[in-house]
């Protein structure tokens, strides 16, 4: 480890040790956060790990990178890159961290082979609640190692991460596959992830524009590219999910090549669809020439602080849902009927059943996460406790950054609540974190009024601006 860093985590421990004795559970401030729950009060004590944002070293021999917790995948990705290496998962969003993507159970279209971004880890080093810095591993505090990916913090501080490398190819050769059903989506991912010829793959995910109407999305690492080439990360470029949509209307198999940064963050623009959300707000007409000029502004950092600048966080429903693939269907039917919101994002993921508290501990051969972002024809928060009740029945689990209403007993019908509280008395967190519960729940000053606040509309017109 560098002296800088040492010298940050020795900071970072006595910070901690200090606000325990005076009978404070601080949370963590990373400098910002694509979660879509309100941000903490005013008077919650932080220890900051802003600063932790370096790549400490890359062996490429080992084939591993060593790095802090505020690593954004921008950052990560650029680095390994230029050694010919990637993690073997990439998170959608440029700006997710290292530390992020472990303590939210994150994933991304390579989820089906290695499965959610903690897979790749080796090793944790970790600040427990009285300040002792231990390294978990699976030969070294595993029980810790196993628990920390999903438990938002609650366990320990997070200040490196190990991460297991794979050799880099310059360009994704990815080939679109018009479905006509929620049905047929589903049977064509669990085919290609648990087919035989799943192992020569090494993206997919899928969108479902309609309930008639998707694309399933299928990757593989090329060194070089075939014709045509397609980018969307610049501004003259599409959107990611239009440019998926035009495709679906007018080919039933399309195949094209993508340089491998683009297809990473192809849903950074526009974060994914809910961007439009932006133009319905602002009444700013949603076309092509609009979102060329605007195109600064519609990066998901900068949609993510209107978000919360304008309260649209309780109103525009944000819910990942991690499903038994057996039980995807009849949940996709449920949400176009009930909730009426389409688009709907489909990746499947490999199962973790050993991580506690990751979104994929669930019993089946093929997980798969049901992204449902839209503004739901229920009542906000009516449509947000259905959508944990039916998670509930189907025997699946939500992703926890996003806005969490079950009353205590019931969210924990999805934990093993005992084995949690004796890993938080074991690594000394009761009296130094938050509980799980505690930290995601979102506290709501009247489930009733879930209308935008007057002048919302202004103040995401000049979040925009100011961004």
């Amino acid at each position: 480890m560098s002296t800088d860093h040492s010298r940050a985590v020795s900071d970072i421990a006595s910070q901690l040790t200090a606000l325990s004795r005076r009978g404070k559970r601080p949370r963590v401030y990373r400098g910002g956060s694509n979660s879509t729950r309100p941000a903490p009060h005013a008077e919650t004590e932080l220890v900051d790990l802003n600063g932790l944002n370096r790549v400490l070293a890359i062996d490429e021999d080992r084939c591993e990178a060593l790095v802090e917790p505020n690593v954004s995948m921008e950052r990560l990705v650029a680095a390994t890159l230029e050694r010919g290496y990637l993690p073997p998962v990439v998170m959608e969003f440029p700006g997710i961290t290292v530390g992020g993507g472990v303590a939210g159970g994150a994933g991304e279209s390579s989820s089906f082979t290695h499965g959610l971004f903690h897979r790749c880890v080796s090793e944790y080093e970790v600040v427990l609640g009285d300040g002792e810095l231990v390294t978990a591993s699976p030969t070294a505090h595993e029980p810790l190692y196993h628990a920390l990916p999903g438990s938002c913090g609650s366990l320990g501080i997070l200040t490196a991460a190990r991460l297991r490398l794979r050799p880099a190819y310059p360009f994704v050769k990815l080939t679109y596959y018009r479905v006509g059903s929620f049905a047929e989506a589903v049977a064509q991912l669990s085919e290609l992830c648990l087919g035989s010829g799943g192992g020569e793959l090494d993206f997919v995910d899928a969108i479902m524009f309609s309930p008639e109407r998707g694309v399933v999305m299928v990757g593989t690492s090329t060194a070089a590219p075939g014709s045509p080439v397609r980018r969307f990360r610049r501004a003259r470029d599409e959107w990611f999910y239009l440019h998926a949509e035009r495709v679906s209307r007018r080919h039933s198999r399309y195949t094209e090549y993508v340089p491998i940064r683009d297809y990473f963050f192809r849903y950074d623009r526009g974060a994914f669809w809910t961007g439009k959300q932006a133009f319905v707000v602002t009444g700013v007409p949603f076309n092509r020439a609009t979102r060329f000029m605007l195109n600064a502004f519609l990066n998901t950092e900068t949609l993510y602080t209107a978000l919360h600048g304008s309260n649209l966080s309780y109103r525009y429903l944000v819910q990942d849902i991690y499903l038994p693939r057996q039980r995807a269907e009849e949940f996709l039917q449920w949400v176009s009927s009930r909730l009426k919101i389409t688009p709907l994002w489909l990746w499947p993921v490999r199962p973790d059943e050993r991580s506690l508290f990751s979104p994929a501990c669930l019993s089946t051969d093929l997980v798969i996460d049901v992204g449902v972002w839209g503004v739901p024809a229920l009542e906000f928060y009516q449509a947000n406790r259905e959508i944990e009740q039916r998670t509930l029945e189907l025997a699946g689990r939500k992703m926890l950054y996003a806005h969490l209403y079950q009353p205590e007993e019931e969210f924990w019908r999805a934990y093993d609540r005992t084995r949690y509280l004796e890993l938080r008395r074991r690594y000394r967190a009761e009296q130094a974190f938050p509980s799980l519960f505690e930290k995601v729940r979102t506290r709501y000053p009247d489930p009733l009024k879930t209308s935008v606040p007057a002048g919302a509309k202004e103040v995401f017109k000049s979040k925009l601006v100011r961004a």
